[in-house]
């Protein structure tokens, strides 16, 4: 007889639980798991080519973002996927240098359409107070560069932009890039004019400009104790040794100059005026030199002239009682007399001022006139 099956089994049986699956490292998988992914692992590679192949179709028939990149002004368009500033500018081949500017962090990513400014580093020239230095900044507006540098400018101070004058106040509204930058800042300068000293305050670049600046003239004769062209430097002093001013009459011309010489001889040596012969001045040449002297100049020529002079015959009577009274017989012929007489005549510019006689000779003796008068009666 068949055992009935429909009721339980008594007593059970003490079926085997499942052993616990050990993931410990030195665990070797169990033989069902490892058979398990065996069979499904071709399956995990063909569904990530899938994914991957329907990534690139999606990404295919997206549009390729556009990008502008405008470097120092020009501007160029890019169609990419870069995902990177980076990337974008590597496939431009733009490579940035130590000192240029990108408007955007190169390891940032850029949306659709944005625009990526490059500044290129230039050469910028800073010149404060005479001293000169060169260096390279993507800066193009005064006021950035200047605040870079560390300097203050004051209201004071001289500033030049690319050799044009400005002041502090319109350094923010510069527009155009700066390739120069020259800063002047007053300094004491310590002048010493005729033994007079005056302190000032000076932003000229040089001694000439700065003494310029400040109106005081400086004339070719005079003597200063340093180059004009000397940078200006702090507590610098300079020593002006004026020269006199003087005129000179002469050869029919007014001549004004300055000259540091003592005397009226110095004053004619810088004129390039050569006193000759008997030539002298009023002054005289020893004479010392005063600021506002006039000194004149004569020329002196001497020269020697000869002049005949005619001397007259006397008229003499001689009485004849052999002739009636009143009767006249001519006893002797008069003849005039011939002297030649030599002079020196002083000139003195061109006008006589002395004549002199040096020699008389008598060339012919008048001859006197003998007139017999008659005392005989009638």
């Amino acid at each position: 007889m068949e055992p009935d099956r429909s009721q339980p089994e008594w007593p059970p049986r003490s079926e085997p639980r499942p052993r616990p699956l050990d993931l410990s490292p030195t665990a070797s998988p169990q033989p069902d798991l490892a058979s398990a992914l065996s069979r499904r692992w071709p399956l995990l590679i063909v569904g990530s080519v899938l994914v991957a192949a329907l990534l690139l179709l999606i990404a295919a028939l997206l549009p390729t973002p556009t990008y502008t990149v405008i470097v120092d002004g020009a501007a160029y368009q890019i169609s990419t996927r870069a995902g990177t500033v980076a990337a974008l500018l590597r496939e431009l081949e733009i490579t940035l240098g130590a000192n240029d500017r990108a408007s955007h962090d190169l390891d940032s990513a850029v949306e659709p359409g944005a625009v990526i400014r490059i500044d290129r580093a230039r050469s910028v020239s800073l010149t404060v107070n005479g001293q000169t230095q060169v260096f390279q900044t993507a800066l193009t507006q005064p006021a950035a560069i200047l605040d870079r540098a560390g300097i203050r400018v004051r209201d004071t101070d001289t500033l030049l932009i690319d050799g044009l004058p400005t002041t502090a106040s319109a350094l923010d509204d510069w527009r155009q890039p700066v390739r120069r930058i020259e800063l002047r800042q007053p300094l004491p300068l310590h002048v010493i004019d005729d033994g007079v000293r005056r302190t000032l305050r000076v932003a000229g670049p040089t001694v000439g400009e700065a003494l310029f600046a400040a109106g005081i003239t400086v004339y070719l004769a005079d003597e200063v104790s340093v180059d004009l062209n000397t940078p200006v430097r702090a507590d610098l002093e300079v020593t002006i040794q004026r020269a006199k001013a003087v005129s000179i009459q002469a050869d029919g011309d007014l001549i004004r100059l300055r000259t540091q010489g003592a005397t009226v001889a110095d004053a004619l040596i810088d004129a390039g005026i050569a006193l000759m012969g008997l030539d002298y001045t009023r002054p005289a040449e020893t004479t010392a030199l005063r600021p506002g002297l006039t000194i004149n100049v004569l020329r002196v020529t001497e020269t020697f002239i000869t002049q005949r002079e005619t001397l007259p015959f006397a008229a003499l009577e001689q009485p004849d009682a052999s002739l009636p009274t009143g009767a006249t017989r001519l006893i002797q012929a008069g003849e005039n007399g011939l002297r030649q007489t030599r002079f020196r005549v002083r000139y003195e510019n061109g006008v006589e001022v002395a004549r002199e006689r040096e020699q008389a000779l008598l060339l012919s003796p008048p001859v006197d006139q003998i007139m017999a008068v008659g005392t005989g009666g009638t």
